[in-house]
């Protein structure tokens, strides 16, 4: 049959059970991706969430870095 291709889809989707057409459908059509404005504030509040969950044992330190993708290198915004 050959690679799926996005012209392919709407052909495929009609043809297919609804689940198939669910998958086809979430694969292939546009998604609006969500940036995160903060990094830093982002890592905290994950972390935050983390330390204060129940079966986290209060001993265990939480880190929190954030990656820069241009030198490689990690800075640590948390350490609680």
């Amino acid at each position: 049959m050959g690679p799926v291709l996005p012209e392919r889809v709407w052909t495929l989707k009609t043809n297919w059970r609804p689940a198939a057409r669910a998958l086809v459908v979430a694969v292939f059509e546009p998604v609006e991706s969500e940036t995160i404005a903060n990094q830093e504030e982002s890592v905290l509040q994950d972390v935050r969430r983390i330390r204060e969950h129940p079966l986290v044992p209060r001993n265990i330190p939480i880190y929190g870095y954030v990656y820069d993708v241009k030198s490689g290198r990690l800075k640590e915004v948390a350490n609680i």
